[in-house]
C-alpha cells in the first residue's frame, strides 16, 4: 500500500490527513523502496460533458456499487499514482572549442536525465478569471461548449471550486482524505507531470585574436575581442509549455537568466 506510517500522536484527524497527502503530492515523501524526492499525482480521467475534471479512484464505491475505499490508506492507494522523482538519475556537462584562423568559438553545456516535474498551477483557489489575474495562455484552449471535452483536457472556468467530498469521496473528520476541490486537484494531477530532462548551453563565446601585424601597429603584446552569451538556449520537452526545466518552484522562482557580455582585452 501507500501508507508510510510517518505520522502519529495526537494530531487532529484533518491535519493528519493533510500532512500525509502533502507528502505524496509535494516531493517530501519518504517511502520504502522509493527514491527521495518521489511524488504522486491524482489520476486524471478527462473532462465530463459539462467541462469539469474527473479522476479515477476517487469514489468510495465502484460502478457496480461495491465499496472499494474504506480507509485513509485505501483512499491514497486508489486515488494517487506514482509520478517519478524530482532528482535526476544523471547530471553532467561537457564543453567544446573550435578555432579557425583568428577566431575561437567556445561552448559549455549542462544536462540532466531521469527527473520529472509538474507544470505551473493552472488554477487559483477560485477557478475563474478577473482583470487582476496573471493567467496562463493554456486557458485559451479550455472547455467552452459541449463537445469540447473530446478536444481538450483544460477544464472550464467556474465561479468556485467543487468539493470532492460532495462527489462520493472517502471522508474522515468532515473532510475528504484525498483532497479538497476538483480544480486544485487538477493542478496536482498526472496530466500536469512532464519530463524535466534537458541539455542546456550554459555559455557560448566567440573571440577574435589580433594578428602580429596589428599588434605591432598598436604596440601591444596581445589583444582580442570577445562576445559571450550565458544560458542562450536549452533543449527540453515541448510539454513544458515554455517553463524552464530547472525552475523547480511555480511560485515566482526565476529560471537561469540569459545575459550578454562584450569585452576587449589588451596586454601591454
Amino acid at each position: 500500500g501507500l501508507g508510510t506510517g510517518l505520522y502519529s500522536g495526537d494530531q487532529p484527524q484533518y491535519q493528519l490527513n493533510q500532512n500525509m497527502l502533502d507528502s505524496y503530492l509535494n516531493v517530501t515523501l519518504i517511502e520504502s523502496g522509493k527514491s527521495l524526492n518521489s511524488f504522486y499525482s491524482y489520476r486524471f480521467n478527462g473532462l465530463d460533458k459539462n467541462g469539469y475534471p474527473t479522476y479515477k479512484g476517487i469514489s468510495v464505491k465502484d460502478e457496480n456499487g461495491k465499496v472499494v475505499i474504506g480507509s485513509r490508506e485505501d483512499a491514497f492507494a486508489q486515488g494517487l499514482e506514482y509520478s517519478g522523482k524530482r532528482v535526476p538519475d544523471f547530471t553532467g556537462g561537457f564543453g567544446s572549442s573550435m578555432s579557425y584562423k583568428n577566431f575561437r568559438l567556445n561552448a559549455q553545456f549542462s544536462m540532466q536525465f531521469g527527473a520529472k516535474m509538474r507544470l505551473n498551477d493552472l488554477f487559483n483557489e477560485r477557478p475563474t478569471l478577473s482583470s487582476y489575474d496573471n493567467a496562463s495562455i493554456e486557458l485559451l484552449d479550455r472547455w467552452r461548449v459541449p463537445g469540447d471535452e473530446l478536444k481538450t483536457n483544460i477544464p472550464r472556468l467556474n465561479g468556485s471550486d467543487i468539493m470532492v467530498r460532495d462527489l462520493g469521496a472517502f471522508v474522515e473528520g468532515g473532510s475528504a482524505v484525498i483532497g479538497t476541490g476538483i480544480y486544485s486537484m487538477y493542478n496536482s494531477s498526472n496530466i500536469r507531470v512532464v519530463s524535466a530532462n534537458f541539455i542546456r548551453c550554459t555559455s557560448i563565446s566567440l573571440a577574435y585574436y589580433f594578428d602580429n601585424k596589428i599588434l605591432e601597429m598598436l604596440k601591444v603584446k596581445n589583444a582580442n575581442l570577445s562576445f559571450s552569451v550565458s544560458n542562450p538556449f536549452v533543449f527540453a520537452s515541448k510539454e513544458l509549455k515554455g517553463r524552464d526545466p530547472e525552475q523547480v518552484s511555480s511560485n515566482g522562482a526565476l529560471p537561469p537568466l540569459k545575459s550578454y557580455t562584450f569585452s576587449l582585452s589588451i596586454t601591454l
